[in-house]
């Protein structure tokens, strides 16, 4: 809610802010004629004031400048300049000073209902208050000011005695004309004073201004209920604006005084600035088509991979020569003592369930297995396994023979920047593995590290039980025939 507006209400987002027309200050206003006779009598008020124009104050509203003209192009006159407030630039010092009243009416001509009217009369009647000290004080005669006064509280009375919410409210009772003017019949002397008003238009142009802008707001009287009513307001308000003009001048002020722009010399685009430009169309080009193309080739790659690992299950390939005779078979006692060997070292292991020991031909297969290893799509070896590593390596230190580690997946794809197939992650794992294992063994050239991906399974993959023991590191010593 802003502060500074007295009729603001909470949640009230239905802001009428008044733009003026800046247009600088217009000569001083001719004297008013004197008021019809019997004006003080009607609006039942005596004259706070004599006759004349007070002095205003430094902050006081500034006359503006003439209905429809622009500023003349001489200087200004000689004088004290008296500052303005953004809201009189370009009004008579009367609508300045009602510019908050007319910014009311405006609002609530279309509400259909109202929080506080009771609040919102005693706002009205401080801001009309204060409505006629800041026309004082700046320099219109109190009868002029009298007269604008009856005319706000006649135009607020009748906007709100027509909406849905005013004939319920306090307002039936207690009008503002009524509280202002001691009249009980609020608003039936506004045509007649603009009737005496328009019998002398050069002398009372800013009081026929400020009555044409509460026509304008929605001030109808006693015509609202008449035949034809609409009609006869609209033709006396056109009739208002017309003699208006007549007397204020025909030219419109200009709608931008500024509007020419800071004249800059045109700066000629560099020769290189096309260039830099089409460059780096280019390139971000050619890193499109690079990151398509790769993304493209990583597909293929995994489906040839897929036909690739097919290919093993098609049996050995045979070749139309006498086949070579059968490696000597090794010496059973020194089979039979290497798994017994390390089968009893690492016997806590195997009945634990994480490790298996099987001997074929020359190699002795150490097989790991156990959730947890390694996290999903991870080449991290789990801390929990280091410990089953080194002792899997001082197992075969003491066996002579090569060490290969060699890493199983399941059947499920994978595709990651990191890992494009099951092949490279398997791979990654068996070096995991292998980077530990070598830490407990005195040769560390004689380990090696393969990938085999979903090539070798121990168990089906259509189950997720065999796929786990599918997910397996064998650590395989391959002796000496």
């Amino acid at each position: 809610m802003n502060r500074d507006d007295p009729f603001a209400e909470p949640f009230d987002t239905e802001k009428t802010v008044i733009r003026p027309n800046p247009a600088g200050r217009r000569p001083a206003a001719p004297t008013p004629m004197p008021p019809p006779e019997g004006a003080q009598q009607a609006f039942g008020q005596p004259q706070s004031q004599p006759h004349g124009q007070p002095q205003a104050p430094a902050q006081a509203y500034a006359p503006a400048q003439a209905y429809g003209q622009p500023s003349a192009g001489g200087p200004a006159p000689a004088g004290p300049a008296v500052p303005l407030n953004n809201a009189s630039a370009g009004m008579n010092a009367l609508n300045a000073a009602a510019s908050p009243l007319f910014a009311l009416v405006a609002r609530i001509r279309n509400r259909a209902q109202h929080a506080d009217p009771a609040a919102l009369r005693e706002s009205v009647i401080a801001e009309v208050r204060a409505f006629g000290n800041n026309a004082l004080a700046a320099g219109v005669p109190a009868d002029m000011v009298r007269m604008a006064r009856y005319a706000i509280c006649a135009t607020v009375d009748d906007v709100v005695l027509n909406t849905p919410w005013g004939g319920q409210s306090i307002w039936t009772q207690q009008s503002i004309v009524g509280t202002f003017h001691k009249e009980t019949y609020g608003g039936d002397r506004f045509y007649d004073l603009l009737t005496r008003l328009e019998a002398s238009p050069s002398q009372n142009l800013d009081l026929l201004e400020f009555f044409y802008v509460c026509l304008s707001l929605g001030f109808e009287g006693r015509l609202r209920v008449a035949q034809r009513g609409a009609e006869k307001h609209l033709s006396i308000r056109d009739g208002l604006a017309r003699l208006i003009r007549t007397h204020r001048g025909s030219a419109e002020p200009a709608l931008a005084p500024h509007w020419k722009g800071t004249g800059i010399r045109h700066q000629l685009i560099s020769f290189w600035t096309p260039v830099f430009i089409a460059s780096g169309a280019a390139l971000a080009a050619l890193c499109l088509i690079f990151f398509v193309f790769s993304f493209l080739l990583s597909g293929d790659t995994e489906k040839l991979g897929t036909q690739i690992a097919a290919l093993d299950f098609n049996g050995p390939i045979e070749l139309a020569r006498p086949a070579p005779p059968p490696p000597p078979a090794p010496p059973a006692p020194k089979q039979v003592e290497t798994i017994e060997t390390v089968s009893a070292f690492l016997e806590p292991e195997i009945k634990a369930g994480l490790v298996s020991v099987r001997s074929e031909g020359n190699t002795l297969t150490i097989s790991i297995t156990g959730e947890g290893m390694f996290a999903s799509a991870s080449d991290q070896l789990d801390p929990r396994f280091q410990e089953i590593m080194d002792r899997v390596a001082k197992a075969l230190d003491d066996e002579p023979g090569r060490i290969i580690v060699a890493g199983h997946s399941d059947n499920v794809p994978i595709k990651t920047a990191r890992f494009p197939s099951n092949l490279q992650l398997s791979l990654a794992r068996a070096k995991s593995v292998m980077a530990q294992v070598s830490l407990s063994l005195s040769d560390k050239a004689r380990i090696t590290a393969e990938g085999r991906a979903d090539k070798e399974p121990v168990a089906p993959n259509d189950t997720p039980d065999g796929r786990a023991k599918n997910r397996r590191i064998e650590v395989i010593l391959v002796k000496a025939a």
